[in-house]
């Protein structure tokens, strides 16, 4: 069985302060109390600063994929 951290964000001015890696902490937890065998996260590779963060919190990247947008405009 899989986990996946769909987003997690903090707003910029409570940054460095802890709260994300607490964040990752409950989720790593919960994680291992229901027995799941992995936890994933993705992110885009551009934003380093998400990058960093997950890996500082002990995630590694484990594949890429590119996905393409389709912006559609309604005039």
């Amino acid at each position: 069985e899989k986990s996946n951290i769909g987003l997690i964000a903090i707003n910029k001015e409570h940054q460095g302060k802890g709260y994300g890696k607490a964040l990752i902490d409950k989720c790593k937890y919960e994680t291992r109390k229901k027995t799941i065998s992995e936890l994933t996260v993705s992110t885009q590779a551009t934003n380093t600063q998400a990058c960093k963060f997950y890996e500082k919190c002990g995630f590694k990247q484990h594949s890429k994929t590119n996905i393409y947008h389709i912006w559609l405009k309604f005039t």
